[in-house]
């Protein structure tokens, strides 16, 4: 947030490799590919599910299956980040980006 608000790239190099190489590779993509991956949305329920297996796998009681599941969605969550460097990256090329109130907001 603090590269957004400065108006600069943001800087990976103190993130781990897995997650730098893959946030570099998003300088490489078009302002409308970054646009429609910054907009992109997990759904309400999936969002639901996945906090109910952290809370399980906290407890030590999750299932195979529900690892697997925990697995998977961490792997959506996970996009966030690239979500929140697309819109960095938006930004630093001079468009507007939402304000977080705007981003709260029901479409």
């Amino acid at each position: 947030m603090q590269s957004v608000k400065a108006g600069i790239p943001p800087l990976v190099n103190d993130l781990p490799n897995e997650y730098r190489e893959e946030l570099l590779e998003l300088e490489c993509l078009s302002d409308k590919r970054l646009r429609r991956l910054a907009e992109s949305a997990i759904s309400a329920a999936r969002e639901r599910q996945y906090t109910i297996l952290l809370r399980k796998n906290q407890q030590g009681i999750l299932t195979k299956k529900e690892q697997e599941q925990l697995k998977r969605l961490g792997a959506e969550a996970r996009r966030l980040t690239r979500k929140a460097y697309a819109y960095a990256l938006l930004q630093w090329r001079g468009h507007r980006i939402p304000t977080p109130a705007e981003l709260r907001q029901p479409r």
